[in-house]
């Protein structure tokens, strides 16, 4: 669990860099004087995608931390059966 963690969370910085390389909008001169008005619409979308990747990778984190504390409850419960079953052969 603890190396799906790991790998979960090293996607989530990858998501987060690529997001935070997307522009943001597209500049009004980017598709020529002819087709400025797909700038315009083209430059929300820009907006909500650069906004996903960053819900996502927020997510994939929150998903790894889960999943790390998990591990971690699992470690200690698998602790304490042996402690209890080794001080019960005694």
């Amino acid at each position: 669990m603890r190396a799906h963690a790991a790998t979960l969370a090293g996607y989530a910085d990858r998501l987060s860099a690529a997001g935070g390389r997307l522009p943001d909008r597209v500049g009004q001169e980017a598709l020529g004087s002819f087709a400025r008005f797909l700038a315009a619409g083209l430059s929300g979308a820009m907006g909500e995608t650069r906004q996903a990747f960053t819900e996502i990778a927020s997510t994939m984190d929150k998903v790894g931390a889960g999943m790390r504390q998990t591990a971690d409850t699992y470690q200690r419960t698998d602790d304490e059966s042996v402690a209890t079953i080794t001080g019960a052969a005694r």
